[in-house]
């Protein structure tokens, strides 16, 4: 929740600020609760401001097989919302391009809505102000007794004007033209327009990747997908997105308000990119729509066997002392590391080195005695994040001094420094744990 914006003012530093860092598309998802009045203003505001900006549904978008590729899109700005995809062509107002308006015919459709008939006057609605509605259609729905399955007719004229319809949620045509995604449910039994996209829930996504997982993958390599957190999180509480990646999703959201270990997860999968400054990486190769072979293991109905084993040794660090909060000098310090990844990774268990106690700037935990090598067996190497935690302890409790989090494909062989992060994911100055990194076959 936020104070009072103005509009306007969003889309403005929107214009301004969105392509600073990187050229990529931004992506906004609306949630329309104005009315027509409102839906023109807002309307208004976009063609005034980013018009040369916006990508929007192409006027021949039957013939197009994918969606437009990240070449074509840079810094564009592409609204998702509900709405409908063009049909049948009629031009609204000037300088405008073409939308269509779908017509339920009677013959096609077994329920139908209809304007009230007894008023005789023609319609004189302003093109900007324009209600899909149909006219000129018998005043009748047809229902089915489920007892008998004999059509019922009912005469919408003489129901009770107490008894609230549904109402459909309605788009205004001029603001229809300036979506660049239509929003709708998902459904993999019938097939959809590339320009129409669905947003799901996370235990929607986790119950797809048990259950169908191959189908998913398959509908991902084409269609664009949003993951959202589960209703019940009011704490702001985030939800492992490594399962929305592992079934090709492409958009995973995120509370970016609370900086937990999902956070971290997140922040580690953008890291092959430029981190921070950009919002896109590429998929593995056979979730990719030109995957041509018929087989991957990552479909196999069976348990996932290691196929990687990944050695860390835990060697030294450096700077390891919790500055942010003012305490006094840490002298006892151990280092953690965990695989974070799909069930296939859960019998990896959290490794942890032995206590340092004293030099808080410089702990040394690998020696002769105590080598700090720990295994990790690896099933699914593209879907799983190797995190690093130093902790400080007393008797009674432990903190968190910084944490790293990298994904196996990033990780390299050899000598490594892992730099650390603060609890809210800012770098921590000449922060590092040393260690050393081997990755064999199985």
């Amino acid at each position: 929740m936020t104070t009072k914006i103005l509009f306007r003012d969003v889309i403005i530093a929107l214009r301004e600020n969105a392509f600073v860092t990187n050229s990529y598309p931004l992506i906004l998802t609306y949630e329309m609760h104005c009315s027509f009045k409102g839906q023109k203003r807002i309307a208004e505001i976009l063609k005034e401001e980013v018009a040369d900006l916006l990508y929007v549904v192409s006027e021949d978008h039957d013939g197009h097989q994918f969606y437009a590729p990240l070449s074509s899109l840079m810094n564009k700005i592409i609204i998702k919302g509900k709405g409908k995809l063009p049909s049948k062509e009629i031009s609204l107002c000037p300088g405008l391009p073409k939308i269509s308006v779908e017509v339920i015919q009677p013959e096609t459709s077994p329920l139908f809505l209809c304007k009230d008939q007894s008023s005789k006057q023609e319609d004189q609605t302003d093109p900007s102000d324009i209600e899909l509605k149909i006219h000129k259609m018998p005043t009748l729905t047809r229902n089915y007794d489920v007892s008998n399955e004999k059509p019922i007719e009912v005469d919408l004229n003489n129901v009770k004007k107490k008894k609230k319809m549904t109402k459909v949620k309605k788009i205004l045509p001029e603001l229809n033209l300036l979506y660049g995604l239509i929003g709708r449910k998902l459904d993999l039994t019938v097939p959809m327009s590339i320009w129409e996209s669905v947003s799901l829930s996370e235990g929607t996504i986790k119950s797809l990747y048990k259950k169908n997982l191959r189908e998913i993958v398959n509908y991902h390599k084409k269609y664009i997908t949003k993951i959202y957190p589960a209703k019940h999180r009011f704490d702001s509480s985030n939800f492992n997105p490594i399962v929305g990646w592992a079934t090709g999703a492409q958009i995973i959201a995120l509370n970016f308000q609370n900086f937990d270990e999902f956070m971290l997860i997140n922040y580690a999968k953008f890291r092959n990119n430029g981190g921070s400054r950009c919002g896109y990486v590429l998929k593995p190769y056979y979730m990719l729509h030109d995957f041509k072979e018929k087989d991957h293991p990552f479909f196999s109905e069976q348990p996932k066997k290691p196929i990687k084993r990944v050695k860390i040794q835990i060697i030294s660090g450096q700077n390891l002392s919790c500055i942010e909060s003012n305490s006094r000098k840490i002298e006892n310090i151990f280092v953690e590391v965990k695989v974070s990844g799909l069930e296939d990774e859960k019998f990896n268990s959290t490794k942890r080195t032995h206590t340092f106690s004293g030099n808080s700037f410089h702990p040394v935990w690998a020696n002769k005695e105590k080598p700090c090598i720990y295994s990790f067996d690896i099933a699914s190497p593209d879907f799983s994040t190797f995190i690093f935690t130093a902790y400080s302890e007393n008797l009674l409790s432990k903190r968190r001094i910084g944490w790293y989090a990298v994904e196996m494909t990033n990780m390299q062989q050899g000598y490594r420094v892992i730099p650390l992060l603060t609890t809210d994911l800012r770098t921590k100055k000449h922060s590092y744990i040393f260690c050393h990194v081997l990755i064999e076959n199985i």
